[in-house]
């Protein structure tokens, strides 16, 4: 019975060791610098974090918005002058 849960142990603390990556997916202009910076925001989440960032060319930031808004992004830059919306939270600032 004690080897029974010494393997138990064992295959739990693998498991839990390779969990799924999270995946998210990024819209950004492609106008710079905003691929610049969400190539670096990518880098840093992926290195620091158990993520995977996919990088989408958006049509501009009014569509970025929009895409946040509708649940298609999960993550967006957009410039500060678009107007605010209910379903958007801004966690970050650029300047």
């Amino acid at each position: 019975m004690h080897r029974f849960i010494f393997l138990f142990l064992i295959g739990l603390t693998f498991a839990s060791c390779q969990q799924e990556k999270i995946k998210y997916r990024l819209f950004y202009s492609t106008d710079e610098p905003d691929g610049e910076i969400s190539k670096a925001i990518k880098t840093v989440m992926e290195r620091n974090h158990n993520m995977e960032i996919e990088l989408v060319p958006g049509v501009g930031t009014f569509a970025n918005l929009d895409s946040i808004a509708n649940g298609v992004a999960d993550i967006a830059l957009i410039e500060n002058f678009v107007p605010f919306k209910d379903e958007v939270r801004s966690v970050l600032s650029f300047y």
